[in-house]
């Protein structure tokens, strides 16, 4: 991540296809993809403001 401290973060992907190009089919999307925007998260940064129900809901499946 963009992180100096090295923190646990992710990254949202959105894939960017030229305009009013099909993309039905995965054929179509790999034709018509131009590239992707991203956004890369801090998890403290971004989950920090999170209430307790909230928090309880992002909790790993299984747990």
């Amino acid at each position: 991540m963009q992180d100096a401290t090295k923190s646990p973060g992710f990254l949202l992907l959105q894939p960017l296809y030229r305009e009013n190009a099909p993309t039905s089919t995965t054929a179509q999307r790999r034709k018509a993809i131009q590239g992707w925007v991203y956004a890369p998260f801090i998890g403290r940064s971004f989950l920090k403001d999170l209430t307790k129900a909230q928090g309880h809901m992002l909790q790993p499946a299984g747990l």
